[in-house]
């Protein structure tokens, strides 16, 4: 059976930890945006020196560790990530404004 590859929003959904880093890849980049609608930017690393050093301060803070997995599932239901009837609408929107520009009706 082939092993399942790990994307970052998994790792969150599953309340682990998961630092992406912004410089390279798409899962980072999505894990990010995830973090950050989430209301925890500060899980958020620019660098490796920003991984580590935001490893490093949960490594010493167990409280913090488990109020992140105790909260994370509620944090992410709770947040734009999740609000698929407002994704939706805004879809809809943009696809309509797309319409009419390309039709004329509206510049």
């Amino acid at each position: 059976m082939a092993e399942q590859e790990d994307h970052g929003a998994g790792r969150l959904h599953m309340s682990a930890e998961a630092f992406p880093s912004l410089e390279k890849f798409w899962a980072s980049r999505t894990s990010a945006s995830i973090l950050r609608a989430a209301g925890l930017p500060e899980l958020v690393g620019e660098t490796l020196e920003d991984f580590i050093a935001l490893s490093v301060s949960l490594a010493k803070s167990p409280d913090r560790l488990l109020d992140l997995r105790r909260n994370m599932r509620s944090r992410l239901r709770d947040s734009p990530v999740c609000d698929t009837l407002s994704f939706a609408r805004n879809m809809e929107a943009l696809y309509t404004r797309i319409c009419m520009e390309n039709s004329g009706v509206i510049r």
